[in-house]
C-alpha cells in the first residue's frame, strides 16, 4: 500500500476497493510518521486495571488418572462442568479441570511492592502483557506467586508432572467470571 494525495492505494496504483467505515491494520515505519506528538503517544506505556485484588480466577489443568494425585490435591480440582459457561478443549490425553487462583494485594505480601489486582500493560493502544501481580493457590497456602505465569507454572508442576515443560499461555488457560444482566459467565 502507498499513501498518495490523501488516500491509500495499492502499491502498483489504484484505490483500495473497500466500503466506507471498513477497519483494517496499518503498519508504518516510524520514520514515515510526520507528527512527533502522535508518534510519542503511540510509544507511551501505560497500565489499565483489569481486576481488583481478591478477584478469583479459574486455571485450566489436565489431569491423568496415572498421575496418582493425593486426596488433598484432588479436593482443589473443579470439574469443567461445574465451571459455568467455560469450555476448554484439552490437547493432552486426560480430563480438563480447573484450579481456583486468587489475586492478592501487595500489603498481604509484606514488603513486596506490587500493584493491587491485575493490570494490563499497554504501549500506545496495543496491549503488551500483564504487570506482575500476587497470586495465591489453594494447594500452596503458605506461598504467593509473583505473576499469573508463575502461578500457572506451579499448577502445571503439581498437577501435570508428565509434561516436559511447565509453561503455558495465560491468555488461553486462565479465566475469570463475568457478571452480566442474565447471570455469571
Amino acid at each position: 500500500m502507498k499513501y498518495v494525495d490523501g488516500r491509500w492505494e495499492y502499491w502498483f496504483g489504484g484505490a483500495v476497493p473497500v466500503e466506507t467505515g471498513a477497519f483494517g491494520e496499518l503498519i508504518l515505519s516510524r520514520g514515515s510518521i510526520t507528527d512527533a506528538a502522535f508518534l510519542k503517544a503511540m510509544n507511551e506505556r501505560s497500565a489499565v486495571k483489569v481486576l481488583d485484588a481478591g478477584s478469583e480466577l479459574l486455571v485450566t489443568v489436565t489431569v491423568k488418572e496415572s498421575t496418582g494425585l493425593s486426596v488433598d490435591l484432588k479436593r482443589h480440582l473443579i470439574a469443567s462442568n461445574d465451571a459455568g459457561y467455560i469450555t476448554s478443549a484439552s490437547w493432552s490425553a486426560g480430563e480438563t479441570f480447573f484450579i481456583k487462583a486468587t489475586l492478592k494485594s501487595s500489603d498481604q505480601a509484606g514488603s513486596l511492592d506490587r500493584r493491587h489486582g491485575l493490570w494490563l500493560l499497554m504501549q500506545g493502544s496495543e496491549p503488551i502483557g500483564f504487570d506482575r501481580t500476587l497470586v495465591s493457590l489453594p494447594m500452596a497456602v503458605d506461598e504467593l506467586f509473583l505473576s499469573l505465569k508463575h502461578a500457572l507454572t506451579k499448577i502445571s508442576e503439581t498437577y501435570e508432572p508428565w509434561r516436559i515443560s511447565h509453561t503455558g499461555n495465560v491468555y488461553r488457560r486462565i479465566f475469570t467470571e463475568k457478571q452480566t444482566a442474565d447471570g455469571i459467565h
